[in-house]
């Protein structure tokens, strides 16, 4: 769906633009701590996946996808916008990152679900790769855009969360007149659900998404964010602060041209095998952060290292799910998985920032890489059964 791509361009450079500044305005410029930090990175990670288990469900109840969608976009730049009118504190970033956050939840598993119906159910990963590479273009621009107001007024966060605010409302224009709902391609087309009663234990009876959950959460506990990742660079000094936009920059590339080969080699090795091998990039970024001290091209490589990361597990995962759930409960079971990668995600980054304030940076990244060792291990003994499902799609 073409329309939903432009959507998540706009969108996507404003929410990019936020979370590039995030690392050195609120650690560098507000001096908040670690644990402090690690807390907010956990509600940007975590809470939209969450909150989307929670009320996302209820597009597949109505078949309102589009209007979930809709709401999400607009809560996703009000939120943005709220950091313009009140006063700077924890509390209020914290504020804005969840009500930005609960957007995400609103919009994602709805949006992935239209995706899907609008795409044959052969080249599901593709679509999605695809649309994963039109993210990622605005992900590219959102902290080039961030670094060059910055570049010209030095401190002058007030002007990106402006520009970032301008672009969100571009995107929810986007969403309100050209994005329409769309009928399953190549399936049977889902009767919409009057009952609540029962639907979530529904999605939750299906082995192949009871296995996919556990992958996710044995998998997200371990799995350190990228704006914890710059942070670190910054810490360590490995990164001027006024380059720290353009770690962003990095990875969005990365992911711009990754996105579809690594779809692409996933749909042939197979969608839980390439989810899962895909997280020994991180085991290498641990490694790479915890046992080298210096080097010019120690950061760069480490930020090369999760961009390929992230262009090999976001839209692989939403494939896989979408592949072992039927068309009228897709956003529900979308939803649920969100939700529980989400929480591991947010305990990981909360874990992460307390045990660096505690023991430090090495031994966090030594932790974290042990625990992300053994997440694999235990994710490796459900991809036969995971690959078995939905073969006959």
């Amino acid at each position: 769906m073409p329309a939903l791509g432009l959507v998540s361009l706009f969108t996507d450079i404003s929410s990019e633009m936020v979370s590039a500044i995030l690392p050195l305005w609120l650690l560098r410029e507000l001096q908040f701590s670690t644990l402090e930090f690690g807390a907010l990175d956990g509600v940007w990670r975590g809470f939209g996946g969450v909150l989307g288990a929670l009320v996302a469900f209820a597009g597949d109840r109505g078949r309102k996808h589009r209007l979930a969608a809709l709401a999400g976009y607009a809560l996703s730049t009000a939120s943005r916008a709220a950091l313009l009118v009140l006063p700077i504190a924890w509390a209020t970033v914290a504020g804005a990152l969840l009500a930005d956050r609960a957007g995400k939840g609103l919009r994602t598993p709805s949006r992935d679900a239209l995706i899907s119906f609008a795409s044959r159910p052969e080249a599901r990963a593709s679509a999605f790769g695809l649309h994963r590479a039109l993210d990622a273009v605005g992900w590219l621009l959102g902290p080039v855009i961030a670094f060059a107001i910055l570049a010209l007024a030095p401190g002058a966060f007030d002007a990106v969360l402006f520009t970032s605010v301008a672009f969100g409302l571009l995107g929810l224009a986007c969403m309100a007149l050209l994005v329409v709902d769309e009928e399953p391609r190549g399936e049977r087309a889902p009767e919409p659900v009057h009952s609540n009663r029962g639907e979530l234990a529904r999605v939750w009876s299906d082995r192949g998404l009871r296995r996919i959950l556990l992958v996710v959460s044995a998998l997200g506990i371990a799995s350190v964010g990228e704006m914890l990742v710059v942070a670190a660079l910054d810490r360590r000094g490995l990164v001027p602060p006024e380059r720290l936009p353009l770690c962003f920059t990095l990875l969005a590339l990365v992911q711009v041209l990754l996105a579809v080969p690594c779809a692409r080699v996933a749909e042939r090795v197979g969608l839980a095998r390439a989810f899962v091998g895909a997280h020994a990039l991180l085991v290498a970024v641990y490694v790479l952060l915890a046992a080298f001290d210096a080097g010019a091209a120690l950061p760069w490589a480490a930020l090369f290292f999760v961009g390929v990361f992230l262009a090999a597990t976001d839209g692989v995962l939403a494939a896989l799910v979408t592949r072992a759930s039927p068309p009228e409960r897709r956003g529900t079971a979308l939803a649920l998985v969100l939700g529980a990668s989400g929480a591991a995600k947010a305990c990981a980054s909360l874990g992460f920032g307390a045990l660096w304030q505690a023991r430090g940076l090495e031994t966090s990244f030594v932790v974290f890489a042990a625990l992300a060792a053994v997440g694999m291990l235990v994710a490796a003994m459900s991809v036969r059964a995971i690959e078995e499902v939905g073969r006959g799609d």
